[in-house]
């Protein structure tokens, strides 16, 4: 049986404790996520810890963070978002990725056929995919249906013949093992990125101005879709693609998915209806506050002048601390 303990975390709607896990995970190659408790373990061991994160990417989250640690004694530093800026970014991340050709080609393309923001992303990062594959294959064949070109991000692993035959069959899809994520982040062809909701996808995401569709596999990906779809109302979550323990009684809902084909089939179709309608605009309003005030974060200092952003101060802090 499924525990019903509830987690509470202030500014969040509170979940079971099954609904931290909301997929059965599994990781490619020799990669293994780290368990909770030795991660808990971490915190409470190091003097500080260095956070991507912005103050503003949930300062209710960060407030609360920082007075756990300074009751031990220690701090975390607030220095997000960390990314490439300059003119040379997008240059050496194409450089870096065999697949960068055909990914600027197809985007190109479809930015022609299709207009801005017509593209959906697919990326589960670097080591994660879906164990129940048949969820993968309803959401892709409702994209198809839907005319939605999409670039399709794995791991390394070789498709499925089934995942291979709906890429191959349909001329407007793309996929590719390593893409260059920021790149197709920025690229004005991009419209939506259905992502794990790690950390990292989701600060390159929201800097980027495109907003998310969740599909959260674990741990922090459960609190990350939360506060996206939930508390800003920025993205969506799917909810029928849930798999194992994590495919129990929803809290702040009260409904359980069924994980049908027809269910998953059903709930993907209304989302990207959403996503791509009017109420995918105003959410996209909603995500661009919250990329202004990121961005936000590092003005000032002798680049900018003027008063200096929350992240660049915990930046001289950190390094004042150092002895830096």
């Amino acid at each position: 049986m499924t525990s019903h303990i509830l987690i509470r975390v202030p500014g969040y709607e509170p979940m079971y404790k099954y609904e931290v896990q909301p997929q059965k995970v599994h990781a490619t190659n020799s990669y293994r996520l780290p368990d909770s408790h030795l991660v808990d373990s971490a915190w409470k061991m190091v003097d500080g810890v260095v956070s991507i994160v912005p103050q503003s990417f949930d300062a209710t989250s960060a407030r609360n963070n920082s007075a756990w640690m300074s009751q031990r004694g220690a701090k975390i530093y607030y220095v997000g978002p960390v990314l490439p800026v300059g003119s040379r970014r997008a240059a050496t991340e194409l450089a870096s990725v065999p697949n960068s050709d055909r990914i600027q080609v197809f985007l190109s393309s479809v930015m022609k056929s299709h207009g801005s923001k017509s593209v959906l992303y697919i990326s589960f990062g670097l080591f994660q995919w879906p164990t129940d594959e048949e969820k993968l294959l309803t959401v892709l064949d409702v994209i198809v249906e839907k005319r939605i070109p999409f670039i399709l991000s794995h791991p390394p692993l070789e498709l499925s013949d089934q995942v291979r035959k709906r890429i191959d069959g349909y001329e407007l899809a793309l996929a590719a093992r390593e893409c260059p994520q920021r790149y197709i982040l920025k690229h004005p062809a991009t419209g939506w990125f259905l992502t794990h909701c790690g950390t990292s996808s989701l600060i390159e995401a929201t800097h980027a101005g495109v907003p998310v569709i969740c599909w959260p596999f674990t741990a922090i990906d459960a609190f990350n879709a939360v506060h996206m779809a939930e508390n800003n109302r920025a993205a969506y979550e799917l909810f029928e693609v849930r798999t194992g323990i994590g495919a129990g009684r929803i809290y702040r809902s009260g409904l359980t998915p069924s994980g049908t084909p027809a269910a998953v089939a059903a709930e993907a179709r209304r989302v990207l209806e959403l996503a791509f309608g009017s109420d995918g605009a105003q959410r996209r309003v909603r995500l661009v506050r919250l990329r202004d005030e990121m961005r936000e974060a590092w003005k000032g200092g002798e680049e900018g002048g003027g008063e200096k952003g929350a992240s660049r101060v915990t930046a001289e802090e950190l390094l004042a601390d150092l002895g830096l």
